[in-house]
């Protein structure tokens, strides 16, 4: 039968001063802040394609397939993170790198066509437009504008987080010489 101690009895450490302790294994499994940057795509693949529904106009239709272009490439931006996160908690840290490049290239691109897609919309000209079609191209316009700037504000972060972590490796791997 296990005894009880009474509240008032004070507790002493039992073990180690130096050893592992709860708070330090709580902290290795802390999970990286999620960025605020990273978004789901349904809608904007559904403002684009309603838009491309009523879009009669080359440039209208190229600003829809740039955009298709760029939420496909940010798709893959993604899905490379993803697999760069779980290579670095796993088994194999440096495949990790290659799919960090692959995160940087794919925003690079989706960048690209959301600045593509905005440039088609504004060679559109008010005289060519109802003004009801105008505003939607406007409003189109300005998405794109908006998810590049998005996209931007989220290569920044990747970058960083990928600095970070290459830093923490070479730092680990001197200590391994070190040894």
């Amino acid at each position: 039968m296990t005894e009880m101690l009474p509240l008032s009895t004070p507790l002493t450490r039992r073990t180690d001063p130096d050893a592992f302790t709860l708070e330090q294994a709580s902290r290795a499994y802390e999970l990286p802040v999620l960025s605020t940057y990273w978004m789901p795509l349904c809608e904007p693949i559904y403002d684009w394609a309603s838009f491309a529904q009523h879009a009669e106009r080359g440039p209208a239709l190229t600003a829809v397939g740039h955009a298709f272009f760029a939420l496909a490439y940010e798709t893959r931006a993604l899905r490379s993170f993803t697999l760069a996160w779980q290579q670095q908690q796993g088994c194999s840290p440096k495949d990790a790198d290659y799919w960090y490049t692959q995160v940087g290239r794919a925003l690079l691109d989706a960048t690209h066509h959301w600045s593509r897609a905005a440039c088609a919309l504004d060679t559109l000209t008010p005289h060519e437009l109802a003004a009801e079609d105008l505003q939607a191209v406007r409003t189109m316009s300005r998405a794109a504008r908006a998810q590049q700037e998005r996209l931007w504000q989220l290569t920044d972060e990747v970058s960083a987080n990928i600095q970070e972590w290459r830093r923490h490796q070479q730092s680990a791997a001197q200590q391994e010489v070190q040894a």
